[in-house]
């Protein structure tokens, strides 16, 4: 083929795949852009900002379906013309004249597998930044709609909000004025844990390096701790600031393929596995502190250091059960002892201790509460009365205890180190910790699993969505060549319901692997490329044949 004849075809079907490429990528992008305009969470100006962002991800949609038609009718203009028999005839075979159709798939595929590796993963996290900016816009429609807004762990819901703009005095770029107002803190477990009411609230927003930073302030606020049942009163209510930048964590959907196997090889510093991570550490020294507790008191002594002084002390007649301290025999009472430098000064009985662990955070020592009721107090020292012995005593820790481990080494190797501690025989006021530390510690397995189906799920993605745009283009020119009599959107359609059954089988086949079908995922995405591949080379073969 000559270089004229080979450019001439090649210009003619980048010509039709550029404006039908543009005229799909707006429409695409626009239509991406209907939810958000319901939702009131674009204005004029970032509307075009919004679809112009769009427009780079929704191109790995376009450009396989724009191949196709750039290619079906280029091709078939040069069968009905009789150019591709004139071709025939001067001795050039159908691969020399489709070579312009493969030249210029092998340049789909490389920008392609461009644009899904750094183009989609930078633009896609650009579209749910420029969402996330404007909390004003984003509160606002929550409250005109009726529904909540997540800050944090916190829900907040509001009847009325006004919103005055800044800057104001504290620094704050805006500032929502809140009335009637319901915030609910929720747990990790994904229950309630405390509820405020209030008759006004406010939430600045500050932005700082790009982010932006919330700030709730309850004002006369009723509450209810859903664990101790207590209804309190508080003049004011102020959580820790919110980062709203930290609702978009890293995803393999926002990383390229050198991020991708960078997770892959190392998912511990990825953080959701982090997160969960911390949270089975926190149920493995719970478990360890409750056991190591029971198993120090088997002489019914039970001895704490008070974290924060010098203080110490000392419970006799003691044995450890799920709920606190119990005497070892029914007919005595619990004997507690105050140390002061290792001075006793204060002695107490009771007829009962309330234990709970508050805190076991890795690389630091668990620490207990002690709740105690005690009445008569005997001062130990000889200058008085024993005075009031307090009522709960916190940052306990166990005499002699150890801190738990920090977070060193690989999650499988703590996870075998766990299994290992459970297969132990525990205590019975171990049971609770045990079954909280086998509940994290699946938590834990599922999401390193989950994080390694998700990085494949998106490399297998990737790779197919790739292949499709040179098969769809090469399948529409071949299908123009071999039906020349028939109407070009009559032969579109051949190629063009196959490239839809093409983007469901990946999408699919993404959807298993993610779901943990790593094997059968993959055959899935593949299968749709497969099919076009079916079909070029079996009209290819009619081809020749006639």
């Amino acid at each position: 083929m000559s270089r004229i004849l080979f450019r001439s075809i090649l210009l003619d079907i980048l010509r039709n795949f550029a404006l039908t490429t543009t005229v799909l990528v707006a429409v695409i992008a626009f239509g991406a852009a209907i939810r958000p305009i319901i939702q009131s969470l674009l204005g004029p100006n970032e509307l075009l900002q919004y679809v112009a962002m769009a427009s780079i991800p929704m191109m790995q949609f376009a450009i396989p379906f724009a191949a196709a038609f750039a290619g079906t009718i280029v091709y078939q203009r040069l069968a009905v013309d009789n150019e591709v028999l004139a071709m025939s005839a001067c001795g050039l075979s159908y691969r020399k004249v489709l070579l312009p159709a493969m030249v210029l798939g092998v340049v789909l595929f490389v920008v392609m597998a461009v644009l899904l590796d750094v183009g989609v993963p930078r633009f896609w996290t650009g579209m749910r930044q420029l969402l996330a900016n404007d909390v004003t816009k984003l509160f606002v429609a929550s409250v005109e709609k009726g529904e909540s807004l997540k800050i944090g762990e916190t829900q907040l819901y509001a009847d009325q909000v006004r919103v005055v703009e800044g800057p104001h005095a504290n620094g704050a770029e805006t500032e929502l004025l809140l009335a009637g107002v319901a915030a609910v803190e929720i747990g990790r477990d994904g229950m309630p844990t405390t509820e405020f009411t209030a008759k006004f609230a406010t939430v600045d927003v500050h932005r700082r390096g790009g982010s932006s930073y919330l700030k709730l302030a309850l004002v006369d606020a009723m509450g209810f701790r859903g664990g101790d049942k207590a209804l309190i009163y508080m003049p004011s209510v102020v959580p820790e600031a919110v980062d709203l930048g930290r609702s978009f964590r890293p995803s393999p959907r926002g990383m390229n393929a050198s991020e991708l196997w960078a997770l892959w090889n190392d998912p511990e510093h990825y953080l959701p596995v982090l997160e969960s991570r911390l949270a089975f550490e926190r149920a493995f020294a719970a478990c360890v502190a409750w056991n190591a507790l029971a198993e120090a008191s088997m002489d019914g002594v039970v001895r704490f250091e008070d974290a924060t002084s010098r203080r110490a002390y000392e419970v006799k007649n003691a044995r450890v059960v799920p709920e606190g301290l119990v005497p070892l025999d029914v007919s005595t009472l619990l004997e507690l002892t105050e140390f002061d430098r290792g001075i006793a000064t204060r002695r107490t009985n009771a007829t009962s201790a309330g234990l709970a662990l508050i805190a076991s955070e890795p690389g630091e020592r668990a620490l207990f509460e002690l709740r105690v009721k005690a009445s008569d107090v005997e001062d130990l020292r000889g200058i008085g009365a024993g005075g009031r012995w307090p009522g709960r005593i916190l940052n306990l820790a166990q005499e002699g205890s150890a801190p738990h481990p920090a977070m060193t080494g690989s999650s499988k190797t703590r996870i075998a180190e766990a299994d290992a501690y459970r297969a132990r025989p525990l205590s019975a006021v171990g049971t609770a910790p045990a079954a909280t530390l086998q509940s994290e510690r699946d938590g834990l397995q599922r999401e390193l699993e989950k994080t390694r189906a998700d990085v494949f799920a998106r490399c297998v993605q990737r790779v197919n969505q790739a292949f499709s745009a040179p098969l769809a283009l090469l399948l529409g020119a071949v299908l123009a060549v071999r039906m020349r009599g028939a109407l070009p959107l009559q032969i579109y359609m051949f190629a063009f319901i196959p490239a839809i059954a093409c983007m469901l089988f990946i999408s699919g086949g993404e959807q298993l692997v993610r779901s943990g079908s790593l094997g059968l995922g993959a055959v899935v995405a593949s299968t749709g490329n497969l099919i076009l591949l079916t079909l070029i080379l079996y009209n290819w073969r009619l081809l020749a044949q006639h």
